[in-house]
């Protein structure tokens, strides 16, 4: 029982990761283009659209690990 509760744990921290790293990476990534381009400089815009495609790759492979943990059921 205590191993299927420590396996539940890592589900849902790994699915609560996910959805925040899509939430404020998403924010991150949509930035430069909500703001403007006369608000930013080039450099900035790269730097933004970088760091959060980065975030937005590393909530999508969280949410997919959270799916591989088993159950321990079976």
């Amino acid at each position: 029982m205590a191993r299927s509760d420590t396996q539940g744990t890592k589900r849902r921290a790994l699915r609560f990761l996910a959805v925040v790293g899509l939430v404020v990476g998403g924010a991150i990534f949509a930035a430069p283009f909500l703001l403007g381009p006369e608000t930013m400089t080039p450099e900035d815009v790269q730097s933004l659209t970088g760091l959060g495609g980065a975030l937005l790759g590393v909530a999508v492979v969280f949410g997919i690990g959270s799916f591989l943990i088993r159950d321990g059921r079976g």
